[in-house]
């Protein structure tokens, strides 16, 4: 189950100059894919999160388009969640 409300949030919280903060939204995509029955989705989840946060910088491409791929993960996350087993 997701700690965040919507991915607005989640974003928000993968942006924050805090790096605890980073790491602890981008574990809580962790959780998620470990608890989906989605395998397929599970495992480009696990794969995501395995390789860590990135290098931050908010004026960076491609940290944005980092952000940008765990909030999209997060939403096909969350979708599968709410679907019946």
């Amino acid at each position: 189950m997701s700690t965040h409300s919507n991915v607005i949030y989640f974003q928000a919280e993968l942006r924050s100059p805090v790096a605890f903060d980073r790491t602890k939204a981008l574990h809580s995509l962790e959780l998620m894919g470990e608890q989906l029955h989605d395998q397929a989705l599970a495992k480009e989840v696990l794969e995501f999160t395995s390789r860590g946060v990135p290098y931050y910088a908010l004026e960076d491409a491609h940290f944005n388009a980092w952000v940008g791929q765990a909030g999209g993960l997060w939403t096909r996350a969350r979708s599968a969640e709410a679907q019946p087993a």
